[in-house]
Protein backbone atom coordinates (compact mmCIF):
# COMPACT_ATOMS: atom_id res chain seq x y z
CA UNK A 1 0.00 0.00 0.00
CA UNK A 2 1.17 3.42 -0.87
CA UNK A 3 -0.16 5.87 1.86
CA UNK A 4 0.88 10.04 1.94
CA UNK A 5 3.61 10.81 4.65
CA UNK A 6 4.41 14.05 3.44
CA UNK A 7 2.27 17.11 2.20
CA UNK A 8 2.47 21.14 1.29
CA UNK A 9 -0.68 22.76 0.93
CA UNK A 10 -3.17 20.18 2.38
CA UNK A 11 -5.14 19.76 5.46
CA UNK A 12 -3.32 17.21 7.98
CA UNK A 13 -6.15 14.40 7.67
CA UNK A 14 -5.15 13.77 4.46
CA UNK A 15 -2.03 12.28 5.02
CA UNK A 16 -4.02 9.07 6.56
CA UNK A 17 -6.85 9.54 4.09
CA UNK A 18 -4.36 9.16 0.39
CA UNK A 19 -3.92 5.13 0.39
CA UNK A 20 -3.33 3.47 -2.80
CA UNK A 21 -3.33 -0.21 -3.63
CA UNK A 22 0.79 -1.26 -4.77
CA UNK A 23 -1.09 -4.00 -6.83
CA UNK A 24 -3.89 -1.81 -8.22
CA UNK A 25 -4.81 0.00 -11.38
CA UNK A 26 -3.16 3.07 -11.12
CA UNK A 27 0.52 1.97 -10.43
CA UNK A 28 1.58 0.31 -13.28
CA UNK A 29 0.56 3.61 -15.43
CA UNK A 30 2.96 5.21 -13.59
CA UNK A 31 5.68 4.75 -16.01
CA UNK A 32 6.66 9.03 -16.16
CA UNK A 33 5.03 12.06 -15.57
CA UNK A 34 1.50 12.11 -16.58
CA UNK A 35 -1.67 13.67 -16.23
CA UNK A 36 -4.16 12.20 -13.52
CA UNK A 37 -6.97 10.37 -15.32
CA UNK A 38 -9.57 9.41 -13.27
CA UNK A 39 -11.64 7.31 -15.81
CA UNK A 40 -11.40 3.10 -15.59
CA UNK A 41 -9.38 3.49 -11.81
CA UNK A 42 -11.47 1.75 -9.25
CA UNK A 43 -13.35 3.95 -6.95
CA UNK A 44 -10.50 3.33 -3.92
CA UNK A 45 -7.88 4.54 -5.95
CA UNK A 46 -10.21 7.53 -7.86
CA UNK A 47 -11.56 8.78 -4.82
CA UNK A 48 -8.67 9.92 -2.29
CA UNK A 49 -6.50 11.20 -5.44
CA UNK A 50 -9.32 13.41 -6.74
CA UNK A 51 -9.98 14.07 -2.56
CA UNK A 52 -6.23 15.60 -2.68
CA UNK A 53 -6.84 17.98 -5.95
CA UNK A 54 -4.69 15.85 -8.21
CA UNK A 55 -3.69 17.19 -11.57
CA UNK A 56 -0.46 15.52 -11.96
CA UNK A 57 1.82 12.26 -10.81
CA UNK A 58 5.16 12.00 -10.70
CA UNK A 59 6.35 8.79 -10.41
CA UNK A 60 9.40 7.87 -8.19
CA UNK A 61 11.73 5.17 -9.63
CA UNK A 62 15.24 3.45 -8.60
CA UNK A 63 16.33 1.07 -10.72
CA UNK A 64 12.82 0.76 -12.53
CA UNK A 65 10.89 -0.18 -9.11
CA UNK A 66 8.39 2.38 -8.36
CA UNK A 67 9.65 3.24 -5.08
CA UNK A 68 7.07 6.39 -4.47
CA UNK A 69 4.95 9.16 -6.30
CA UNK A 70 4.32 12.45 -5.74
CA UNK A 71 0.48 13.95 -6.68
CA UNK A 72 0.23 17.88 -7.58
CA UNK A 73 -2.43 20.16 -8.04
CA UNK A 74 -3.37 22.65 -10.38
CA UNK A 75 -0.53 25.18 -10.81
CA UNK A 76 -1.60 28.63 -8.91
CA UNK A 77 -1.19 30.43 -11.94
CA UNK A 78 -3.93 28.41 -13.13
CA UNK A 79 -1.89 27.59 -16.81
CA UNK A 80 -1.25 23.87 -18.23
CA UNK A 81 1.77 22.12 -16.92
CA UNK A 82 4.62 22.30 -20.08
CA UNK A 83 7.35 20.60 -21.14
CA UNK A 84 9.99 22.30 -19.10
CA UNK A 85 7.70 21.23 -15.79
CA UNK A 86 7.55 17.72 -17.10
CA UNK A 87 11.69 17.49 -17.44
CA UNK A 88 12.09 19.74 -13.98
CA UNK A 89 9.81 17.56 -12.15
CA UNK A 90 11.40 14.36 -13.87
CA UNK A 91 14.95 15.05 -12.64
CA UNK A 92 13.34 16.08 -9.10
CA UNK A 93 11.78 12.48 -8.71
CA UNK A 94 15.35 11.44 -9.50
CA UNK A 95 17.01 13.03 -6.89
CA UNK A 96 13.95 12.09 -4.00
CA UNK A 97 14.46 8.11 -5.63
CA UNK A 98 18.24 8.62 -4.77
CA UNK A 99 17.41 10.00 -1.21
CA UNK A 100 14.90 7.24 -0.66
CA UNK A 101 17.43 4.58 -1.26
CA UNK A 102 20.16 6.55 0.89
CA UNK A 103 17.49 6.24 3.84
CA UNK A 104 16.77 2.31 2.93
CA UNK A 105 20.46 1.83 3.18
CA UNK A 106 20.97 3.81 6.05
CA UNK A 107 18.20 1.80 7.67
CA UNK A 108 19.51 -1.35 6.78
CA UNK A 109 22.92 -0.48 8.14
CA UNK A 110 21.45 0.22 11.67
CA UNK A 111 20.23 -3.00 11.28
CA UNK A 112 23.22 -4.72 10.91
CA UNK A 113 24.98 -2.87 13.45
CA UNK A 114 22.41 -4.44 15.99
CA UNK A 115 22.52 -7.68 14.49
CA UNK A 116 26.51 -7.56 14.95
CA UNK A 117 25.91 -6.57 18.58
CA UNK A 118 24.13 -9.32 19.57
CA UNK A 119 25.77 -11.49 17.70
CA UNK A 120 29.20 -10.20 18.94
CA UNK A 121 27.94 -10.20 22.73
CA UNK A 122 26.66 -13.74 22.42
CA UNK A 123 30.51 -15.24 21.36
CA UNK A 124 32.22 -16.09 24.06
CA UNK A 125 34.98 -13.58 25.37
CA UNK A 126 37.62 -16.08 26.55
CA UNK A 127 37.61 -19.84 25.62
CA UNK A 128 38.08 -21.89 28.43
CA UNK A 129 41.43 -24.11 28.41
CA UNK A 130 41.88 -27.60 29.80
CA UNK A 131 45.02 -29.96 30.52
CA UNK A 132 45.93 -31.78 27.30
CA UNK A 133 44.20 -30.05 25.13
CA UNK A 134 44.42 -27.00 23.25
CA UNK A 135 41.12 -24.98 22.24
CA UNK A 136 40.85 -21.81 19.88
CA UNK A 137 37.74 -20.34 18.33
CA UNK A 138 36.78 -17.40 15.82
CA UNK A 139 34.40 -15.80 14.25
CA UNK A 140 35.33 -14.05 10.75
CA UNK A 141 32.60 -11.48 9.90
CA UNK A 142 31.37 -11.35 6.66
CA UNK A 143 29.68 -7.57 4.59
CA UNK A 144 26.16 -8.80 5.68
CA UNK A 145 25.09 -10.80 9.38
CA UNK A 146 24.62 -13.99 9.50
CA UNK A 147 23.00 -16.35 12.29
CA UNK A 148 26.42 -18.17 13.23
CA UNK A 149 27.02 -19.22 16.76
CA UNK A 150 29.75 -21.19 18.32
CA UNK A 151 30.34 -21.53 22.53
CA UNK A 152 32.33 -23.81 24.98
CA UNK A 153 31.87 -23.93 28.68
CA UNK A 154 31.94 -25.51 31.43
CA UNK A 155 29.68 -28.73 32.79
CA UNK A 156 31.48 -29.30 35.64
CA UNK A 157 34.49 -31.00 36.50
CA UNK A 158 36.52 -32.55 33.97
CA UNK A 159 34.19 -31.22 30.95
CA UNK A 160 33.32 -29.20 28.52
CA UNK A 161 30.81 -28.46 26.07
CA UNK A 162 31.31 -27.79 22.54
CA UNK A 163 28.88 -26.04 20.35
CA UNK A 164 28.65 -24.66 17.14
CA UNK A 165 26.26 -23.92 14.82
CA UNK A 166 24.21 -21.42 12.01
CA UNK A 167 21.07 -19.80 11.91
CA UNK A 168 19.39 -19.75 8.48
CA UNK A 169 18.60 -16.44 7.04
CA UNK A 170 20.91 -12.88 7.67
CA UNK A 171 20.28 -9.69 9.37
CA UNK A 172 18.19 -8.94 12.86
CA UNK A 173 15.78 -11.85 12.73
CA UNK A 174 18.95 -14.31 12.21
CA UNK A 175 20.62 -12.57 14.84
CA UNK A 176 17.66 -12.52 17.40
CA UNK A 177 16.79 -16.34 16.79
CA UNK A 178 20.31 -17.36 17.62
CA UNK A 179 20.09 -15.50 21.02
CA UNK A 180 17.09 -17.96 21.65
CA UNK A 181 19.24 -20.82 20.96
CA UNK A 182 22.12 -19.92 23.31
CA UNK A 183 19.37 -19.30 25.82
CA UNK A 184 17.77 -22.62 25.25
CA UNK A 185 21.39 -24.45 25.11
CA UNK A 186 22.31 -22.71 28.25
CA UNK A 187 19.19 -24.08 29.65
CA UNK A 188 19.54 -27.43 28.51
CA UNK A 189 22.51 -28.33 28.82
CA UNK A 190 23.38 -29.70 32.18
CA UNK A 191 25.44 -32.22 33.58
CA UNK A 192 23.15 -35.49 32.96
CA UNK A 193 22.09 -34.00 29.49
CA UNK A 194 24.08 -36.29 26.73
CA UNK A 195 24.09 -34.31 23.37
CA UNK A 196 21.14 -36.59 22.01
CA UNK A 197 19.07 -35.59 24.77
CA UNK A 198 19.94 -31.79 24.71
CA UNK A 199 19.24 -31.67 20.54
CA UNK A 200 15.82 -33.24 21.35
CA UNK A 201 15.42 -30.62 23.63
CA UNK A 202 16.64 -27.51 21.96
CA UNK A 203 14.63 -28.91 18.69
CA UNK A 204 10.82 -28.68 20.18
CA UNK A 205 11.92 -24.98 22.03
CA UNK A 206 13.12 -23.40 18.99
CA UNK A 207 10.11 -25.40 17.14
CA UNK A 208 7.33 -23.83 19.00
CA UNK A 209 9.22 -20.53 18.34
CA UNK A 210 10.49 -20.12 14.99
CA UNK A 211 8.96 -18.80 11.84
CA UNK A 212 8.05 -20.83 8.36
CA UNK A 213 10.96 -21.55 6.49
CA UNK A 214 13.85 -20.81 8.95
CA UNK A 215 15.80 -23.21 10.82
CA UNK A 216 19.28 -24.19 12.42
CA UNK A 217 22.09 -26.46 12.01
CA UNK A 218 23.54 -27.41 15.38
CA UNK A 219 26.55 -29.32 16.48
CA UNK A 220 26.66 -29.95 20.21
CA UNK A 221 29.78 -32.11 21.99
CA UNK A 222 30.97 -33.18 25.37
CA UNK A 223 34.68 -33.44 25.48
CA UNK A 224 36.08 -35.40 28.75
CA UNK A 225 39.53 -34.41 29.24
CA UNK A 226 40.26 -36.81 31.68
CA UNK A 227 38.92 -39.92 29.91
CA UNK A 228 40.28 -37.65 26.22
CA UNK A 229 36.39 -39.00 24.96
CA UNK A 230 34.09 -36.81 22.82
CA UNK A 231 30.55 -37.48 22.97
CA UNK A 232 28.24 -35.36 20.32
CA UNK A 233 25.10 -35.48 18.17
CA UNK A 234 25.09 -33.11 14.75
CA UNK A 235 21.99 -32.18 13.70
CA UNK A 236 22.42 -31.20 10.00
CA UNK A 237 25.45 -28.84 10.57
CA UNK A 238 28.48 -29.51 8.26
CA UNK A 239 30.13 -32.54 10.16
CA UNK A 240 33.02 -30.84 11.70
CA UNK A 241 36.52 -32.74 10.67
CA UNK A 242 38.89 -35.30 12.87
CA UNK A 243 42.09 -35.86 11.38
CA UNK A 244 43.97 -38.70 13.80
CA UNK A 245 47.43 -38.71 14.44
CA UNK A 246 47.92 -41.26 11.40
CA UNK A 247 46.95 -38.54 9.04
CA UNK A 248 43.19 -40.17 8.74
CA UNK A 249 40.48 -37.62 8.23
CA UNK A 250 36.75 -38.29 9.14
CA UNK A 251 33.70 -36.57 9.37
CA UNK A 252 31.57 -36.73 12.75
CA UNK A 253 27.97 -36.63 11.04
CA UNK A 254 25.80 -39.11 13.63
CA UNK A 255 22.62 -37.20 14.92
CA UNK A 256 19.49 -36.49 12.75
CA UNK A 257 17.92 -33.49 11.02
CA UNK A 258 18.45 -29.79 11.45
CA UNK A 259 16.79 -28.16 14.33
CA UNK A 260 13.26 -25.72 14.03
CA UNK A 261 11.43 -28.44 11.31
CA UNK A 262 10.47 -31.28 12.90
CA UNK A 263 9.17 -31.02 16.93
CA UNK A 264 9.56 -34.57 17.57
CA UNK A 265 13.05 -35.28 15.92
CA UNK A 266 14.66 -37.60 17.59
CA UNK A 267 18.75 -37.83 17.24
CA UNK A 268 21.73 -40.39 17.63
CA UNK A 269 25.16 -39.67 19.20
CA UNK A 270 28.66 -40.99 18.72
CA UNK A 271 31.39 -41.12 21.51
CA UNK A 272 34.72 -41.16 19.92
CA UNK A 273 37.46 -41.09 21.87
CA UNK A 274 40.67 -39.13 21.01
CA UNK A 275 45.01 -39.83 21.04
CA UNK A 276 47.83 -37.18 21.30
CA UNK A 277 48.08 -35.47 17.70
CA UNK A 278 44.70 -35.76 16.98
CA UNK A 279 43.28 -32.32 15.48
CA UNK A 280 39.23 -31.31 15.42
CA UNK A 281 37.85 -28.50 13.38
CA UNK A 282 34.03 -27.21 13.88
CA UNK A 283 33.05 -24.89 11.18
CA UNK A 284 30.08 -23.37 9.66
CA UNK A 285 29.66 -23.04 5.56
CA UNK A 286 30.91 -19.12 5.31
CA UNK A 287 34.52 -20.88 5.35
CA UNK A 288 33.97 -23.87 3.01
CA UNK A 289 31.58 -21.91 0.57
CA UNK A 290 34.19 -18.92 0.67
CA UNK A 291 34.82 -18.69 -3.49
CA UNK A 292 37.48 -17.19 -5.59
CA UNK A 293 36.31 -15.09 -8.66
CA UNK A 294 35.78 -17.93 -10.75
CA UNK A 295 32.91 -18.63 -8.01
CA UNK A 296 35.12 -21.81 -7.13
CA UNK A 297 34.48 -22.63 -3.47
CA UNK A 298 36.98 -23.60 -0.87
CA UNK A 299 35.50 -26.76 -0.22
CA UNK A 300 35.23 -29.49 2.45
CA UNK A 301 38.51 -31.27 0.59
CA UNK A 302 40.73 -28.37 0.64
CA UNK A 303 39.73 -28.35 4.42
CA UNK A 304 40.59 -31.65 5.38
CA UNK A 305 43.89 -31.21 3.72
CA UNK A 306 44.66 -27.77 5.40
CA UNK A 307 44.58 -29.75 8.31
CA UNK A 308 47.42 -31.62 7.92
CA UNK A 309 49.51 -28.15 6.57
CA UNK A 310 50.39 -27.20 9.91
CA UNK A 311 52.90 -30.02 11.07
CA UNK A 312 52.84 -29.86 15.23
CA UNK A 313 51.08 -26.27 15.76
CA UNK A 314 48.68 -25.30 18.33
CA UNK A 315 45.72 -24.52 18.08
CA UNK A 316 45.58 -20.91 17.91
CA UNK A 317 48.19 -20.81 15.13
CA UNK A 318 45.96 -23.49 13.18
CA UNK A 319 43.14 -21.47 13.52
CA UNK A 320 44.62 -18.47 12.27
CA UNK A 321 46.44 -20.62 9.46
CA UNK A 322 43.44 -21.60 7.94
CA UNK A 323 41.53 -18.11 8.04
CA UNK A 324 44.66 -16.63 6.64
CA UNK A 325 44.75 -19.50 3.56
CA UNK A 326 40.44 -19.47 2.71
CA UNK A 327 41.01 -15.48 3.08
CA UNK A 328 43.76 -15.51 0.66
CA UNK A 329 41.15 -17.95 -1.64
CA UNK A 330 38.36 -15.75 -1.61
CA UNK A 331 40.16 -12.40 -1.65
CA UNK A 332 39.04 -11.28 1.78
CA UNK A 333 35.36 -11.39 0.21
CA UNK A 334 33.52 -14.11 2.68
CA UNK A 335 29.52 -14.22 1.21
CA UNK A 336 28.72 -15.70 4.38
CA UNK A 337 30.28 -15.14 7.98
CA UNK A 338 33.00 -18.11 8.58
CA UNK A 339 32.70 -19.64 12.29
CA UNK A 340 35.48 -21.98 13.33
CA UNK A 341 36.78 -23.64 16.63
CA UNK A 342 40.28 -26.00 16.49
CA UNK A 343 41.02 -28.47 19.10
CA UNK A 344 44.54 -29.73 19.04
CA UNK A 345 45.02 -32.83 21.37
CA UNK A 346 48.36 -33.14 23.14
Amino acid sequence: MFRATAKVGLPDDRLGLLRIPADGVLTPRLDSVRPFEPEGLPEEERRPLAAAGTALLVPVRHRGELRAFITLGEKLSDREYDPQDTEFLSAAAGQVAIGLENLRLEEQQREFDKAREIQQGLLPQVIPQAPGFQIAGAWQPARSVGGDYYDIFGLGEDRLALVIADVSGKGLAAALLMSNLQAAVRAFAVETATPAELCARVNRMISGHITAGRFITFFYAILDTRTRRLAYANAGHNPPLLRGADGQVRQLDRGGTVLGLFRDSVYEQEVIGLRPGDRLLFFTDGLSEAANAAEEEFGEERLAAQLGAFGAAGAEEVKNGLLRVVSEFCGGMFRDDATLIVIQVE
